[in-house]
Parts: C-alpha cells; sequence; structure tokens
C-alpha cells in the first residue's frame, strides 16, 4: 500500500450516501500515484432514472445531479443556503425547557412533551432545505444511450448517446455557476426550467410525515413562482417566507448544432459567511467555457494533489476515490457545512428526507473525517467555522432550553444553529 501522506485507519461516510471504506498506511519512498485513477471513475450503459441516484456535480455552495426524468435529461440545480428558516410557534412556550421534559417524565406524562415538541416537525413543513429547481432537455432517443461518465480528476460529466450527441456539464470549481453543452442537435433542443411544486393551493393537503419519504412542497404556501422567458434566457423569482426569496437564472447560445449554456442559483440572503464572486460570463461562446473548464480542471487538479492512496482491495480504493470527490465537491470555504442531502436535495416535488437538516450527531461530525486524514484541511474547516458561526444562537438556546450558561447546539438544527424539534 503506498500514499502520498500518512492515513490512519477512516471510516469515509458522507450524509445521504450511504458508504463506508476503510484504509491502512505506509510510509513507503515510491513514487506518487496518480490520484484519482481513472478506473474509480463512475462509468454506465444507460442513464439514471431516479434523482438520488443522479450523477453529482458541485463546488460546495451550488450542486447538480444529472438523470434522466421521463423522456428528459434532467439537472437538478440546488444552492445550499436555499432554507425555510421558521420554527414552530411551540418553541416560543415557557414550556421549551429540559426541567419541564424531566418534570413531565417523572409525572409519567412524557406525552405531553411528544406532543409539544415532536408532533409540529410533522405538523409544519418548515424549518427545511429547499430545493432549487431543474433544467430538462428533450433528446432525441435518450434511451439509446452509449455512455454515461462522471470523470473524478476532472469533476466532470460526460453523456454520449448511438446518435452522436453528446452532453458535457460541469459546476465551475470556484464560481457560482454551471455550465452545460450538447453537441449534435438541432435548434429544437433548449433548455426547459421546470420549477419546485410551490403551488400555494394545494397547500395542506398530501403526507405530513417528515421522515425518509418526506411529504409535498406545497405544504409551505409559498406564492405562484414569477417566469420570464426570451432572447435565449429564462430568468426564475421564487418568493418564500419571512422576506427570502431566490433567483434562477438559465442562458444559452445555439451554433453549429451545439447547444452551450450556463445556469446559477442566486439568493437575497445568501450564507453569511458565503465569498463574493463574479457571475457566469456575460457571453456564452465555446472560448469562455473552454477558460472556465480549464480554471476549474485546475482547481481540482490541486484537490487531488494532496494525497494520494493504493488499497490492495480494488472495491474499497474505488469507493475511497468516489467520497473523496464528494466531499470536495459538497464543503467548500464560505459555503454551509454538509446537511444530510448537502447541495443534492430531493427533486421529487416533496421536502427533502428529514427536511435536509443539519443532524449534529455522526451525520455532521463523521462527514469530515475524511478531510482531515486526506490533507483537505481548508474544507475540512468548513464544519468548524459554521459551529463558530452559530455559537450565539448555540448559548442563546443553552440559556433559554438548559436555563444556564454554556453551549449546546441542537441535536437537530437549521442552517442558523436553531433547533427543529423532531
Amino acid at each position: 500500500m503506498i500514499m502520498k501522506v500518512k492515513f490512519s485507519i477512516l471510516i469515509l461516510l458522507l450524509a445521504g450516501f450511504n458508504s463506508q471504506s476503510f484504509a491502512g498506511y505506509s510510509t513507503s519512498s515510491k513514487p506518487e500515484i496518480p490520484s484519482p485513477p481513472s478506473k474509480h471513475n463512475f462509468n454506465f450503459k444507460s442513464l439514471p432514472v431516479k434523482w438520488d441516484e443522479g450523477l453529482p456535480l458541485g463546488n460546495g455552495m451550488l450542486g447538480a445531479l444529472i438523470w434522466q426524468k421521463d423522456k428528459s435529461l434532467r439537472i437538478s440545480m440546488d444552492r445550499a443556503d436555499l432554507w425555510d428558516t421558521r420554527t414552530p410557534k411551540e418553541f416560543d412556550r415557557p414550556e421549551f425547557k429540559f426541567s419541564w421534559v424531566v418534570d413531565r417524565v417523572k409525572k409519567n406524562e412524557y406525552e405531553f412533551v411528544q406532543k409539544l415538541f415532536d408532533e409540529p416537525y410533522n405538523r409544519e413543513a418548515y424549518p427545511t432545505k429547499l430545493p432549487a429547481a431543474a433544467i430538462e432537455f428533450d433528446i432525441p432517443g435518450i434511451r439509446d444511450v452509449k455512455s454515461v461518465d462522471l470523470f473524478l480528476k476532472e469533476a466532470l460529466c460526460e453523456i454520449v448517446w448511438k446518435s452522436g450527441i453528446k452532453f458535457t456539464s460541469f459546476v465551475h470549481a470556484t464560481m457560482p455557476y454551471g455550465w452545460f453543452k450538447l453537441e449534435g442537435v438541432s435548434n429544437k433542443v433548449i433548455p426547459r426550467l421546470s420549477p419546485p411544486s410551490y403551488d400555494s393551493s394545494l397547500s395542506g393537503k398530501g403526507d405530513s410525515g417528515s421522515g425518509p419519504a418526506g411529504n409535498e412542497l406545497a405544504r409551505l404556501g409559498y406564492p405562484a413562482p414569477q417566469i420570464q422567458e426570451g432572447n435565449n434566457q429564462i430568468n426564475y423569482h421564487q418568493i418564500c417566507a419571512d422576506g427570502f426569496s431566490y433567483d434562477v437564472r438559465i442562458s444559452w447560445t445555439y451554433s453549429n448544432k451545439t447547444l452551450l449554456g450556463t445556469w446559477t442559483v442566486t439568493t437575497n440572503k445568501p450564507y453569511s459567511l458565503a465569498i463574493q464572486t463574479d457571475g457566469p460570463p456575460s457571453k456564452i461562446i465555446e472560448n469562455e467555457f473552454k477558460k472556465d473548464l480549464k480554471s476549474h480542471k485546475d482547481w481540482w487538479n490541486k484537490y487531488w494533489s494532496k494525497s494520494s492512496i493504493q488499497i490492495p482491495d480494488p472495491i474499497l480504493e474505488t469507493q475511497y476515490y468516489r467520497e473523496l470527490y464528494k466531499f470536495g465537491s459538497a464543503s467548500r470555504k464560505g459555503a454551509p457545512p454538509i446537511s444530510l442531502q448537502a447541495i443534492w436535495t430531493a427533486d421529487n416535488g416533496k421536502l427533502p428526507p428529514w427536511k435536509g437538516d443539519f443532524h449534529n450527531d455522526l451525520n455532521t461530525q463523521m462527514s469530515y473525517w475524511p478531510g482531515y486524514s486526506s490533507n483537505h484541511l481548508e474544507e475540512s474547516s468548513v464544519f468548524t467555522d459554521w459551529l463558530w458561526n452559530c455559537k450565539p444562537e448555540a448559548e442563546m438556546f443553552t440559556k433559554k432550553y438548559f436555563e444556564t450558561d454554556g453551549l449546546n447546539f441542537p441535536g437537530v438544527a437549521t442552517l442558523e444553529g436553531k433547533p427543529m424539534g423532531g
């Protein structure tokens, strides 16, 4: 076993992806290993047909899942700080104290605790992580796929059909937008926006559970979105709650049987630690695509150069590199830490499983174990940055709930570190 840096035994577990890897270490002085070897890429002969099996792309703040929905190729777009942070009114009641819970337990009246602090989690759709929207393309002969690849080293998705049509996509490593490119298509193949199901007329209908199956987005009660289309551009504006809103912009050009475009998601209340950068280029041209692809690859080359590994078991080695790819895609300086589904929120018309919260147990903590051992300290600091940022909120929670000074983070928390109940 050869490694560029020492590795202690580790468990790789990224929230929302049930997979584990184990590795030992060696101090061999043999030449470093290319990282990651191409044999660890994702390669399929058909497109995934479920959102949670989509090919993941991301840069910590923005995420995308590439998959097939019905007869369309779909890019599920996401942004890490899209949150409805309203909290149930019960959390403001005077009974919201640990001493009151203890008293109810002593009196064998725990059902009152559940009614007050557990039931609102299912009754209210909020607080919750929110999906952004999706882009769809009607690809002729979409099922006649030749190859579907996700190249780990370049963080690049490529799909080739037997007809010769080729799709390429990436979320830029350091800029707040993604690119898509379709070659060999007619001018009839254009992007189509698929907004989330925020139809307030359906509010209150559907399953009220907030477990793995989620529940209807319509229960959030948002107004209909504002959508403007024209001049090779789609602008989507969604008003949410408490003054929060977000926007999606899709822009494209068509020339020589090639559709080339960008997408981005912005919000009027970005994450407080977010790093401000320029948006998509004003000109959607091949030179801009190539320039961005180069700088994107440069970042990922630097990321992979931090460490490398060889494991006798090829399955474990493949799993290791795939998990480290997801870690690099989901955790970046200036973005929120990894939540239950990170930057790949459910795209099925429902709230994300368990509302996409921050489970402050192994779900958040173990998500960052890979970073320390693999020499990715900057990406690992994202979690502690968030904890420090939420420290005042956690201190207020401790004072209110435990009636003492100190620091306790809620086990189930929002982006702002507030308790969610449940």
